[in-house]
């Protein structure tokens, strides 16, 4: 029994359909995203470790952080751009020093939304983006907004520095490059 060619590739593209073979036939897998933001899930609260990574010329009495790798276009050789968002408590004395030093703006900034931090902050995440949308989540904080260059260390550079209202928390978000588009809460004026 002799078999056309039209039947071998009829059968070989249900095949390949069936085992999830899209990229064998050329189709886009479905999902495939690729985020900025690719922060570690579980936070850290090792002050010690932190400090190697920034200045913590004034040491927090509390710390949850995260760090990963920012995506998109490198401004680093080998695509090693990362950033760092940290949750910092810092003693009664310490925040009316650091504070005060420093002009505070009204400040709104849009964080990844990680799950412990939403917790933290008693703040919900946002629904699911729906399986065709290719969105990243985000959490809106408000507070007031400080210069955030005394953490500054290596290549990274503080994004915002801010008290975040109704907590006891300031939050640190840092990367080696300037994320265009991100509220640039407490920034320096250049």
């Amino acid at each position: 029994m002799r078999v056309s060619r039209v039947v071998v590739a009829l059968v070989w593209s249900l095949v390949a359909l069936s085992s999830g073979c899209k990229q064998l036939l050329g189709a886009e897998e479905d999902g495939a995203c690729e985020h900025i933001h690719n922060l570690d899930r579980e936070p850290r609260t090792d002050v010690a470790l932190l400090s190697k990574l920034i200045q913590l010329n004034t040491k927090p009495t509390a710390a949850h952080w995260t760090r990963g790798r920012l995506g998109g276009e490198s401004s680093l050789p080998g695509g090693g751009d990362w950033e760092l968002v940290a949750l910092l408590e810092f003693s009664e004395e310490d925040q009316t020093e650091m504070t005060d030093a420093a002009k505070a703006e009204v400040a709104e900034v849009d964080l990844p939304a990680l799950p412990w931090l939403g917790a933290m902050l008693g703040m919900p995440l946002p629904p699911p983006a729906r399986a065709k949308e290719c969105v990243e989540q985000t959490l809106r904080l408000n507070g007031l907004g400080y210069d955030g260059t005394q953490f500054q260390q290596y290549f990274l550079k503080t994004n915002t520095f801010m008290k975040v209202s109704g907590s006891p928390f300031f939050v640190l978000w840092m990367s080696t490059r300037p994320l265009t588009g991100t509220p640039q809460a407490g920034a320096p004026p250049r």
